[in-house]
């Protein structure tokens, strides 16, 4: 809308023939006019006659000088706006006809603190100023007489509560709060523009109702014990404030054990220290403080350098403290007793390899309401280190490295908002999520998990349902978003139809998983059983060697020392032969022990250990091989484990020999029993007097080698 435009709207609301094209103009909701004259180039006040401009900003312009009566058609105006111009002087009536003007802004002129610039009363029209704005660009002129300017010109200001000030010395050494300041009863705000000063207790002497002070970024060339001594103050800031004495700031502690002070800002004001001044906390502790900014220092700990503190004075903070500032610091450990601390900020410190195994409170049950951990290059944290925390509502563990929840939050009833954003969060493990179950059905928790890389994939797919599902207990959705393996984002915003999809493929590729799955076992049953097979005697041997070796006494024989010269081998159907025959040959004869097994076997030991131990103490195994013996499991057995024994035991050496009693075609013989016999290692029986007699000499010989 154009200025001719707005002012004929202005006049058609409030009935007003007024018209100007010097300026910008707006209305406020209150019907009230806003004129804008800044960066015009204007090297005067323009002649204004809108008596019912309340706000006037002729800032950024080139004034040289306020006439007489410029403002004096502007009854109305509450809020005038002069700074950066180059104004140096103001003419006596100036500020004629401003009787209720609120707020005066002449920042950043070249204005002297004399009667030069200041004329006697100059400001005595100003019936109504409540803020005044007069920091110079000439601060360190020579001409300064601050005892002149306080008596003359600002003695005026009788409704002056708020003030932004240069605080220096002119050169007589008086400071700029002279004699004419103790008339402003109503002063209590104090904001320091340039400033480079010696504070002594004659600094602010004379404006002894401030109780908010801010003396940022002042140059403290000294400071006496005294100079604030005495005092109570809502708020009182050092910020960027430069000294040169760590004594210095000894004496401001000191300072405080007689005051009250309701908020303290110590930003950047420590920056050649690392640790507190001494008895900071306990001093503080007598001042009522509830807000403390420590914040943008140089502290490694949080604590004074006190060597013999047996109380904890050097750890404890004031019982009336609600609000700590220790951000931006160069933190290694922090370690504190906060009785009734609400509101706690660690960002941008180096907290993180402390708060793997310690907390950092040493306070057993705590009041603390929010904590800022932000910044700390946190991975992992001491899984108790929000116990005793029953009125917390806010966490804040954004910008660190971890990657799950591995601290226990799941007692924290009051909580309301976790910032877990901008850390290496794929997904939760299940017993996180299940804890988490339990805090969303019991509270309005709201987790923020934006900027993380969150995996858009099947292995992850419980913790994206477990998402969607839980969606409302998560903020910032259009930040959190789901990465796929191509490295392709999507947002959890958009993520339901895409979940579908994501289920889909899911499904065919864990069919596929178990299908592969099935088919590898099969094979390597197949394999396994195949192997068990083929060596079913190896093991079987090896077996029931073991077994026998723990579950039967034998006695312990020497190398060639056996308990039987053979064990025979035979099928019952057999039995007469070797009733009849081997037993009075071999033994009765041939002074042989041999061992039988319805003999020799030991009576309630399973028959295969009997034939197993049989076989080992015995020299050789004969078998005598008949058709019923090839049917029989427990021959075939004996053949079977006194062949494992020839190859295990014996070093190789062939212990069998085979007996053939009846005529056997080769294909009715096992393969392993024809590899025996193709080595010769066998006999017919002849079933004649004369050949028997040659039989039963061979089998001695063999018995006996």
């Amino acid at each position: 809308m154009n200025t001719r435009l707005l002012v004929m709207c202005f006049m058609a609301i409030c009935g007003q023939d007024i018209m100007d094209d010097q300026c910008s103009y707006w209305q406020d909701d209150q019907c009230l006019l806003h004129a804008n004259c800044s960066n015009r180039g204007f090297g005067f006040i323009p002649a204004l006659r809108l008596p019912n401009v309340v706000y006037l900003d002729l800032s950024t312009n080139r004034i040289e000088k306020i006439e007489s009566k410029s403002f004096s058609s502007l009854t109305n105006l509450l809020e005038l706006n002069l700074s950066a111009n180059i104004i140096s002087l103001l003419e006596i009536d100036a500020f004629l006809g401003l009787e209720h003007l609120r707020i005066l802004n002449i920042r950043k002129n070249f204005l002297v603190y004399n009667s030069i610039s200041f004329p006697n009363s100059v400001f005595k029209p100003l019936k109504s100023l409540f803020h005044l704005d007069i920091t110079s660009s000439s601060v360190y002129h020579s001409d300064q007489n601050f005892e002149e300017f306080s008596i003359d010109v600002i003695s005026d200001l009788k409704t002056l509560e708020s003030i932004v000030i240069d605080i220096i010395s002119d050169r007589f050494g008086q400071s700029v709060f002279g004699i004419g300041f103790t008339s402003l009863t109503h002063l209590t705000k104090l904001t320091a523009g340039s400033c480079n000063i010696k504070f002594d207790n004659a600094t602010f002497l004379n404006v002894p109702y401030l109780d908010w002070i801010s003396l940022k970024n002042c140059t403290m060339k000294s400071y006496h014990g005294g100079t604030l001594k005495h005092r109570n103050f809502t708020f009182l800031s050092f910020e960027g404030i430069m000294h040169h004495s760590i004594a210095d700031w000894q004496n401001v502690v000191y300072d405080f054990d007689d005051n009250l002070i309701n908020t303290l800002v110590l930003t950047s004001s420590f920056l050649l220290n690392t640790f507190l001044p001494d008895h900071f906390y306990n001093t503080l502790g007598q001042t009522g403080i509830t807000h403390l900014s420590l914040n943008k220092n140089d502290f490694i700990e949080p604590e004074e350098l006190i060597f013999d503190d047996p109380i904890g004075y050097s750890k404890t903070l004031p019982l009336s403290l609600r609000d700590l500032d220790f951000s931006n610091n160069n933190l290694l450990n922090f370690n504190l007793i906060m009785p009734e601390l609400e509101y706690l900020n660690l960002e941008n410190n180096s907290l993180g390899y402390f708060l793997e195994s310690e907390k950092y409170s040493a306070t057993n049950t705590t009041v603390l309401k929010h904590i800022n951990l932000s910044f700390n290059g946190i991975d992992k944290l001491n899984t108790s280190v929000f116990h005793g925390h029953p009125c917390l509502e806010k966490i804040n563990l954004s910008n660190n490295f971890l990657t799950d929840i591995h601290f226990d939050i799941s007692h924290l009833k009051t909580l309301k908002i976790m910032d877990l954003s901008n850390n290496r969060i794929q997904g939760f493990e299940k017993r996180t999520i299940e804890h988490l179950n339990k805090l969303f059905d019991e509270s309005n928790l709201q987790f923020n998990l934006s900027n993380n890389i969150i995996k858009c994939t099947c292995d992850n797919i419980q913790f994206l349902q477990w998402m969607v599902e839980r969606s409302v207990h998560f903020s910032q959705k259009n930040r959190i978003k789901c990465t796929y393996g191509n490295e392709t984002t999507i947002l959890l915003a958009t993520f339901t139809k895409t979940l579908l999809q994501l289920e889909k493929e899911c499904g065919s590729y864990t069919m596929l998983i178990i299908l592969m799955s099935v088919a590898l076992l099969t094979v390597c049953i197949t394999v396994i059983s195949g192997l068990a097979y083929r060596y079913r005697w190896t093991l079987r041997y090896i077996y029931y060697m073991t077994v026998s070796k723990y579950r039967r006494y034998k006695p312990q024989n020497t190398d060639h020392n056996f308990s039987y010269d053979a064990f025979i081998s035979y099928a019952d159907e057999d039995k007469s032969f070797i009733v009849k025959e081997c037993i009075p040959i071999l033994e009765v004869q041939g002074g042989m022990e041999i061992c039988i097994h319805q003999r020799d076997f030991l009576p309630g030991e399973e028959i295969t250990n009997n034939i197993t131990n049989a076989i080992h103490e015995s020299r050789k195994t004969i078998c005598i091989i008949t058709r019923s013996f090839l049917d029989s499991y427990y021959c075939m057995f004996e053949f079977n484990i006194a062949r494992m024994e020839s190859i295990y035991s014996r070093g190789g050496t062939n212990i069998l020999l085979l007996v053939f009693y009846d005529q056997l075609r080769a294909q009715d013989l096992p393969l392993v029993m024809l590899e025996l016999v193709q080595q010769d290692s066998y006999l017919e029986y002849p079933d004649d007097e004369q050949g028997n007699i040659v039989f039963w000499d061979k089998i001695k010989e063999a018995i006996a080698v």
